[in-house]
């Protein structure tokens, strides 16, 4: 054991880790500054791609600009049509229920198994509520896609009560828009 803290003391000496010449508190170098007079790291090509580059997605730059819906329609630029709002709801709904279902049952084996341990009735392993709630959030991550899936994407039919055959339309459908899109 004494050996083992000597060779450490002795590892911390070593010269690649003193700092023979640090810089000095009066010369500061700005390395988030776009001026190249205080910035000697700056480079002009990346600054001007990053600065390209700032904009998309966020905000109203003037690539962002929309044009008239009737231009978008003529250039097919804007084919997606919003969901009606009796879908959109539809979706929510089971997205909150496959999600909150498996969250409130793992929470609630948790707390059971805490009980359990504190009564004395069982000596609980901690690995057990960790796989508990591994287990539980995993499926509760999973219901979000599930309750997307699940939900009927048509107005006029309410669909089952789980979804599965919902599930398997909804499926096959998304995989033939993406495959349309990348035929494009």
């Amino acid at each position: 054991m004494a050996k083992e803290a000597m060779k450490t003391l002795i590892a911390l000496e070593h010269p690649f880790l003193y700092l023979p010449n640090p810089i000095p508190s009066t010369q500061r170098i700005s390395l988030l500054s776009h001026e190249p007079s205080r910035n000697p790291n700056f480079n002009r090509r990346r600054a001007r791609r990053l600065q390209a580059e700032a904009a998309k997605g966020f905000g109203g730059g003037p690539a962002m600009k929309s044009k008239p819906k009737a231009d978008r329609d003529e250039e097919g630029e804007d084919e997606d049509e919003k969901l009606p709002e009796d879908v959109w709801n539809r979706i929510t709904r089971r997205i909150l229920f496959y999600v909150g279902a498996p969250m409130a049952t793992g929470l609630g084996a948790v707390q059971i198994l805490g009980t359990v341990k504190e009564r004395g009735i069982w000596d609980v392993p901690n690995w057990v509520p960790i796989l508990t709630i591994f287990v539980f959030l995993s499926a509760s991550s999973l219901g979000v896609v599930y309750g997307a899936l699940s939900a009927s994407w048509v107005s006029e039919r309410e669909g089952s009560a789980l979804g599965f055959e919902e599930a398997q339309r909804n499926w096959a459908e998304m995989w033939r828009e993406e495959e349309d899109d990348q035929n494009k």
